[in-house]
C-alpha cells in the first residue's frame, strides 16, 4: 500500500530507482551520462591520498640514488661489500645469513651502487636486475611530480598501471633468474 500511495502522490520513495538507471541483465542499456558519472567517480576514488605522499615517493627515489652514490662497493664478485665513508657495512640479508643461499635480491644494492659509480658492466655482473631497479625507481618520478603539483591527468593513472605491470614482470623474471642460478650452482657443485 505505501508504494501505491507514493505513486498516487507523484513522489518516489527513497528506495526507488528510475527505470533508466536499472542495469539488470537483459534490461535497458546504461545511459552515457551514467557511464561518465561512474567513470568520474572511479577516477576521483583512485586519486592519490595526498600531495605529501607523492613528494615522499620522489624523496625516496632521490634517497635511493643518493645512497647508491654514497655507498662505495669494495671488491669484486660475490665477495664485494659496501662501505660508507670508508667504514665497511655488514651483510644484512637474513635469508643468506640463515640458509647460506643468496636470496633473489642478494647483490641488488651493490649493483645499484656500482651503477651509480658508472660501472655498468660490473653492475650487470653483480646483479642483472640492478639496472631494472634504478629504471623502475626513476619511472615513479614523472607522475608523482605532476600529482604533487596539484594535477591528476588521466595519463598518470595509466602510467601507474603500466609501471605496476612492469614491476610484477620484473619480480617474476628476477625470481626465475634466481631459481635457474641456484639450480645451476647446485648442479655444478654436484659434479665430480
Amino acid at each position: 500500500m505505501p508504494a501505491e500511495a507514493d505513486a498516487r502522490e507523484g513522489s518516489a520513495s527513497p528506495l526507488s530507482v528510475p527505470a533508466a538507471r536499472v542495469h539488470a541483465p537483459g534490461g535497458p542499456e546504461p545511459l552515457r551520462e551514467d557511464i561518465a558519472e561512474q567513470a568520474g567517480a572511479a577516477l576521483r576514488a583512485a586519486q592519490p591520498s595526498s600531495r605529501a605522499s607523492n613528494i615522499a615517493v620522489v624523496g625516496m627515489v632521490a634517497g635511493l640514488l643518493a645512497a647508491g652514490a654514497l655507498l662505495h662497493p669494495d671488491g669484486t664478485g660475490e665477495r664485494a661489500h659496501l662501505s660508507l665513508l670508508g667504514m665497511p657495512l655488514p651483510a644484512i640479508c637474513w635469508f643468506r645469513l640463515t640458509t647460506g643461499i643468496p636470496c633473489p635480491g642478494c647483490g641488488l644494492t651493490r649493483a645499484v651502487a656500482l651503477l651509480m659509480h658508472g660501472s655498468f658492466g660490473a653492475s650487470l655482473a653483480m646483479h642483472p636486475f640492478g639496472i631494472a631497479a634504478v629504471v623502475l625507481a626513476l619511472l615513479q618520478v614523472p607522475p608523482r611530480v605532476v600529482r604533487a603539483a596539484g594535477s591528476s591527468p588521466p595519463w598518470t593513472f595509466r602510467w601507474d598501471r603500466i609501471w605496476l605491470n612492469a614491476l610484477v614482470v620484473t619480480a617474476i623474471l628476477m625470481v626465475s633468474w634466481w631459481v635457474v642460478k641456484i639450480a645451476v650452482a647446485g648442479w655444478l657443485a654436484a659434479q665430480p
